[in-house]
């Protein structure tokens, strides 16, 4: 009995030999076996229950034990992986021609696509708390910072860093900073799942013959998460799941490869949860390296996200907008982003368990007129109090603007005829003096 080289498929089993999922009458148990021999061309044939494997090395495996020796096993597994390593690329056909789409399936616009991501953050930013947040607005389907939700659903994060307690109590906080109803809390609960992996050493990947690849763990997640369905998983922190970072590049992109055969299976978007390099933390830099280790994460992933706190003045500067107290302000770079435009930063104020988006001062002019607005407020705080405030007086005050930018404030109030000169009342001593009255409310 034989069968061509193109019919090989699979192992032989300890019952029968298996060709193109068939069940050849070849029992493992009885006289007659089935090997493989190379030939020129590799042929199974029966052959006495004493016989050889010759593999392309000139290496000779004998065999006749019940079952069939590992060695025999896995010479018959080599083979056949070797002959369908690479399986022949068919035509395009008309169908995929006209139905073939350049963009995954969008889960967030211009946030998150269905395809591997990286989220960058040094220790202490509150990244788990943001992806919480993050996950309820999702599960709901609420506009995440002004982007809409295209596919709401299933949210799963994989963490082997917080515990699950402590993941549920900051969940529920932020649920009811939202003022979520109890339907809508209801459905966070089912809907933002949590699993606690923390010292089980679940790896996503392992070094095979001193290659990283996806281990047998992907597997396993992807055929439990198949009957759940997500439309995002957050694997928290990346550096748990992996394989270490002796090998840093090759680490990475072993995950990146195990991400891909879970968006593959589950069409969903995976995005690991980074730290940041200390340089790059103490720089604030938001490119797309800005990850601790190797280049190969943000090379292989579709979306990289990169957050970090910023000072006071930083925040000032970059929105025109002063933190309230308690508050403290995050900016959020999207410096790759393969599906949509280019992004601009967002920036976010935290507070607590809360967090909302803050426009930036796109310009040196917006920046100007955001503090023409806080010079204006101050302006009529003063004339309400019964004071005659002056340019001088407002540059001598501590109110977070340099004198500059007082100068540049009071000039595009007077431009815009915000504000007017007028008189103070004489009381008999000194000369004329004016002061700075405010005309209308800052729009």
């Amino acid at each position: 009995m034989t069968t061509s080289k193109d019919e090989i498929e699979e192992t032989a089993h300890t019952d029968a030999t298996t060709i193109e999922g068939k069940s050849v009458d070849v029992d493992a148990t009885a006289i007659v076996k089935a090997p493989w021999e190379h030939e020129a061309n590799l042929v199974l044939i029966n052959r006495p229950e004493y016989c050889a494997v010759r593999d392309p090395d000139g290496k000779v495996l004998f065999w006749n034990d019940d079952p069939i020796s590992p060695e025999f096993r896995h010479k018959v597994k080599h083979e056949a992986e070797r002959l369908h390593a690479f399986p022949a690329p068919l035509p395009i056909s008309e169908e995929e021609w006209l139905e073939a789409r350049s963009a995954p399936r969008c889960i967030v616009e211009n946030y998150f696509y269905a395809d591997v991501g990286v989220f960058i953050a040094p220790g202490g930013t509150g990244k788990t708390t943001l992806v919480l947040f993050e996950a309820i607005h999702i599960a709901l389907g609420i506009d995440l910072f002004g982007h809409r939700v295209a596919n709401e659903g299933i949210v799963v994060l994989l963490t082997a860093e917080d515990s699950r307690e402590m993941l549920v109590a900051r969940l529920r906080s932020i649920a009811r900073q939202m003022d979520l109803r109890h339907a809508e809390m209801k459905r966070v609960r089912e809907s933002v799942l949590i699993s606690d992996v923390s010292g089980q050493g679940l790896k996503l990947t392992k070094v095979d013959r001193d290659v990283v690849q996806a281990s047998t763990h992907v597997d396993k997640l992807i055929s439990t998460l198949q009957r759940v369905k997500p439309v995002v998983i957050f694997i928290d922190p990346a550096v748990s799941f992996g394989v270490g970072e002796s090998r840093v590049n090759d680490a990475e992109q072993g995950l990146v490869e195990a991400g891909r055969k879970m968006r593959n299976a589950l069409t969903c978007a995976v995005i690991y949860i980074h730290h940041t390099g200390k340089q790059n933390a103490r720089d604030k830099s938001g490119d797309q390296y800005a990850g601790r280790g190797g280049s190969a994460f943000a090379d292989g992933s579709r979306m990289v996200q990169v957050l970090h706190s910023l000072e006071a003045r930083d925040w000032l500067s970059a929105t025109g907008e002063e933190l309230a107290v308690g508050e403290v302000g995050l900016r959020l770079t999207r410096p790759k982003l393969s599906y949509s435009p280019a992004q601009p930063a967002l920036y976010i104020a935290r507070n607590g368990y809360s967090f909302r988006k803050v426009e930036a001062a796109e310009s040196k002019d917006g920046l100007v007129r955001a503090n023409a607005d806080k010079v204006w407020k101050i302006l009529n705080d003063e004339v309400i109090a019964g004071r005659f405030p002056s340019q001088r007086s407002i540059e001598a005050m501590d109110c977070g603007l340099t004198q500059r930018a007082v100068r540049d404030a009071i000039a595009w109030l007077r431009s815009e005829s915000r504000v007017s000169e007028k008189p103070v009342a004489s009381t008999g001593h000194g000369g004329k003096r004016s002061y700075l009255h405010p005309v209308s409310k800052p729009t």
